[in-house]
Parts: structure tokens; C-alpha cells; sequence
């Protein structure tokens, strides 16, 4: 690790990155340095991984996730951005890659990743609270859907608040996300998960009526699924995290529109919300791939759900959260997260972001 470093460091110089940014990568290889629940302000999530993994002695309970993160990372170095395994592949793309931004990017998502391992993102959200509260006055089945749920610990925590676990399913592109959070909980809470690319019409065709079958059922199993396609129309709630900034424009309008089709347009306080890399004003990322990323302000995310959603519609709601700790990095501006929902229809759910 530490000759990669130096190799960095030195490659860094020769592109005219911040070699400071460089040095983040000692955050991979330190994961003790970013471990949150230990921290006074963290109790409550402390209460829940003891609770949920059965581990309640504080220090075992440490040494194990964060045996389970290197592992994760050693793994998968979030593949959905970069398909890469190793400090070596990033080595590689650099020798082929001049752009900076290529280089203080993966650092900064390697950094992220260590530093929102532990950290909750639904069960916090300003949404949430009356979604939980939808959910236990249902006559029928609320479907709770998490987009890009990664090693399904928000649901475990969504079901530690209340929601009913066959009413709660994940999707990823990569189903060892999910292997990956039943080892961190021991076995425990394991939660129904489909493996997808949800851009793919076999995994979710947004364009074809739904199945008259799965509208008019009242409950659907959700561990048999094998696509999305059977629910659409009929998921209650939608979350989606950490996704959305991972594309470009035009794909982000895509992916709305894909949510959008699983959304129950039935039910009143029907939701989808999640937080997601923005800016105070937009602009597109380059030197990510091959059409960059494109960072929304609240201005443009908010006009991207107006194409989907006529006046009246539905309630689209986003602000700007605070800056983020890696903001220092040259060349990724303002590092903050856009804290949005959509809630259908618009006059349901009076909740405020603020």
C-alpha cells in the first residue's frame, strides 16, 4: 500500500493533482480512523448494529465491521463507477488517464464510502417519519423499495423502526453487496434483495402496462422476485441514495422516470426520496467516464421531476444540505448532498425539509 501510495503521489505531481488528495487514500488502509460509533453523537446507531448483529460488546463489535468493510473494499471498490479491484487498476487508468478529476474522484468515493459505512441515510431523512407512519395504517401491502441498497443496512434499520420485513426489499447491481451485509449482521435481519441494472426493460420496462395480476394482488412475496417489472405501480416507497450523481443528465432523467413507474400513483403519500451529490448550481463532473456526472442544483432537479410530473402532481421537495468533509478537494466544488422527495399526490404529506 504504501509503494502504490508513493506511486501516486509521484503521478499526481506529473498531472498537477493535489497531491494532498493523494494522501487520502491512507484513509483505505486506515478504516479504524473513520469508524463513527464510537463517537457520543452516534449512540443510537451503536444501539443498533449490537442490537442487530449480536455483538454488544463495543470493541468486538468494531473489529468486525471493520474487518467486513476492508473486506467489501478489497472486493469491490464501488464497481458500479469504476469496474476496479485494486489501488493497482487505479495505477493503470492513470498511465492512460491525464485528468486529475480522474484521480481526486476515486479518492474522494473511496473516502466516502469509509466514511458512510455505519452511517444511516433513511431512517434520518426529513421524509421518513411520516413514510413510517403511512406504513403502519396500510390496509394493504406497503412495498418499501431501496434503490442501489448496497449492503442492505438502511433496511435493516428501516425494519428496526417498525416497517414489517416482507414489506421491504432491496436492488443492486451486484447481489454480493448483499452476502456482504448478511456476514456484517452475522445472518441476522436478512432482508428479500433482487440483483438488476435497473436501466435494463428486462429488469424493469417502464413503457409496458403493468401486469394486471400483480396490480390487483394484495400482497406479493417479494424473495421470489426476479425483476422489478411485477411492481410496477405497486411500491409504496421508494428510497435512493448515492445514486442519482453517479450519471449523466440524461440518464438521471431516465432513472427518475424508471422510479417513477414502480411508484403506487394509487395511494395518497405514495414517496420516493433519498439524497444525492448536488451543488448550489449545476454542472457536469468530467474525467468519471465516458459522459461524466451531472451534479443537479435544487433548481434543476426540481424542473427534472416537472417533466415528469404535471402541475399538481405530485409535491417535489429539495434543498442543499451542508458541505461535506472532502469539499477541500480541488476541482469537485461545493461537495454537498441534495436532500429531495417526490410524494404523490402533490397536497398529501405537508412535511417539511427545513
Amino acid at each position: 500500500m504504501a509503494q502504490a501510495i508513493a506511486h501516486l503521489e509521484q503521478r499526481a505531481f506529473e498531472i498537477g493533482a493535489d497531491v494532498s488528495a493523494v494522501n487520502k487514500l491512507h484513509m483505505i488502509g486506515r478504516l479504524e480512523d473513520n469508524y463513527m460509533l464510537d463517537k457520543p453523537e452516534n449512540a443510537s446507531q451503536l444501539s443498533f448494529f449490537q442490537s442487530a448483529t449480536g455483538i454488544t460488546d463495543s470493541k468486538k463489535l468494531k473489529e468486525h465491521i471493520i474487518s467486513i468493510a476492508k473486506e467489501a473494499y478489497d472486493v469491490f471498490p464501488y464497481p458500479c463507477i469504476w469496474g476496479q479491484s485494486s489501488v493497482q487498476c487505479l495505477l493503470d487508468h492513470l498511465m492512460h488517464h491525464s485528468s486529475r478529476l480522474t484521480l481526486i474522484y476515486y479518492v474522494a468515493v473511496r473516502n466516502l464510502k469509509a466514511l458512510y459505512f455505519c452511517k444511516t441515510r433513511v431512517i434520518t431523512h426529513p421524509a421518513y417519519a411520516e413514510v413510517l407512519e403511512l406504513s403502519k395504517n396500510e390496509d394493504c401491502q406497503p412495498i418499501f423499495l431501496d434503490v442501489g441498497s448496497f449492503a442492505g443496512i438502511d433496511l435493516r434499520q428501516v425494519v428496526h423502526t417498525g416497517m414489517k420485513p416482507e414489506n421491504v426489499m432491496g436492488t443492486d447491481l451486484i447481489d454480493d453487496w448483499a452476502k456482504i451485509g448478511n456476514k456484517l449482521f452475522n445472518g441476522n435481519g436478512v432482508v428479500p434483495f433482487v440483483k438488476g441494472d435497473i436501466f435494463c426493460n428486462s429488469f424493469l420496462d417502464r413503457l409496458t402496462p403493468p401486469d394486471p395480476w400483480a396490480i390487483n394482488s394484495s400482497f406479493i412475496h417479494l424473495n421470489g422476485l426476479k425483476s422489478l417489472n411485477p411492481l410496477k405501480q405497486k411500491v409504496r416507497f421508494i428510497t435512493c441514495n448515492s445514486v442519482f450523481h453517479l450519471f449523466d443528465e440524461e440518464r438521471q432523467t431516465e432513472l427518475a422516470r424508471r422510479l417513477a413507474s414502480l411508484l403506487n400513483n394509487q395511494k395518497s403519500g405514495s414517496t420516493i426520496f433519498g439524497t444525492h451529490v448536488g451543488s448550489d448550481d449545476c454542472y457536469l463532473l468530467e474525467g468519471t467516464g465516458k459522459r461524466g456526472m451531472f451534479m443537479h442544483s435544487p433548481e434543476t432537479w426540481r424542473k427534472m421531476w416537472e417533466k415528469i410530473y404535471q402541475p399538481g402532481q405530485a409535491r417535489i421537495q429539495v434543498e442543499l444540505g451542508p458541505p461535506e468533509p472532502i469539499t477541500h478537494l480541488k476541482d469537485f466544488r461545493s461537495m454537498t448532498m441534495l436532500i429531495c422527495g417526490v410524494t404523490y399526490p402533490g397536497i398529501s404529506i405537508p412535511h417539511s425539509f427545513t
